[in-house]
């Protein structure tokens, strides 16, 4: 995909955090080098993860490294799933599994069941708290013909440890394959739903966005599926090899972070 943009505004980056600019607690070498030099040039900016995740802990961790940012700046799978709910399905009783986490996101503002005949959604996360018994609670309410969506679908993420475990896909496959049903809708990306909201957010036509992130099956399929260009960057879960011969292959791909102003730079100077 080219990446344009009018006359005299520079185009809007939509970033992905884990895996991009930090892995567990450390900052990936230049991400901030760079975080700052997009603000400071004037690039629009939000950051997307499909990590279900609070976005006040991201904006403070982005803020404690001397990037302030606020808490609207950063949409989550779970937020954008949230709001989406909040918008179609404002009364649904719902049942999360399996991150502890995703389900106190939501507990302000819906109702909770574990009777699986009173379940209107059922809602597939990471498995970092899954067990029998939710699974069994899940299948059953989706017999029932309860809704089933998920935050994401991420086959897997890099944890704290640097190792690759698994995530939401994990969750969602066991559901599918025991309920015979297919989830039918997933918040985070490469979804559409996500995508109307960062053009929302940044004000940009598709063409004039760029996606920035370490994922191949998320980041770079989701800015291939909705008109935006992509960068892979190396430091996470995407591999150079596989890039190639991927569906979805990048528009452009990167060592780290670090090497995207001399990208934008290259680009505008074209």
């Amino acid at each position: 995909m080219s990446l344009s943009a009018a006359a005299g505004r520079r185009p809007g980056l939509v970033m992905d955090l884990d895996g991009t600019v930090w892995i567990g607690g450390r900052m990936i070498a230049g991400a901030l080098d760079c975080l700052r030099w997009l603000k400071e040039t004037g690039f629009p900016l939000v950051y997307l993860t499909n990590n279900p995740v609070r976005p006040e802990g991201y904006a403070s961790r982005l803020s404690m490294h001397g990037l302030p940012t606020e808490p609207d700046e950063v949409m989550t799978a779970s937020t954008i799933l949230k709001d989406h709910l909040l918008e179609v399905m404002p009364r649904a009783r719902l049942f999360v599994l399996a991150d502890a986490d995703v389900r106190a996101q939501f507990e302000p503002d819906f109702a909770f069941s574990e009777d699986p005949s009173a379940i209107d959604v059922v809602i597939a996360t990471s498995p970092t708290a899954l067990d029998h018994a939710g699974l069994t609670i899940a299948f059953r309410a989706l017999q029932r013909g309860a809704r089933f969506m998920a935050t994401n679908a991420d086959p897997s993420w890099v944890s704290p440890e640097g190792v690759e475990v698994p995530h939401a896909a994990a969750v969602i496959g066991a559901l599918e394959a025991s309920s015979r049903r297919a989830v039918e809708l997933v918040a985070g990306k490469p979804s559409r739903l996500a995508a109307e909201l960062v053009q929302r957010r940044l004000d940009r036509p598709p063409t004039e966005i760029l996606v920035v992130g370490d994922n191949l099956h998320t980041d770079v399929r989701f800015a291939s599926e909705n008109g935006m260009t992509s960068v892979l960057v190396l430091t996470g879960v995407g591999r150079r090899d596989e890039a190639a011969a991927a569906p979805h292959p990048p528009d452009h791909i990167l060592e780290s972070i670090a090497e995207l102003p001399a990208l934008l730079r290259a680009r505008s100077e074209a």
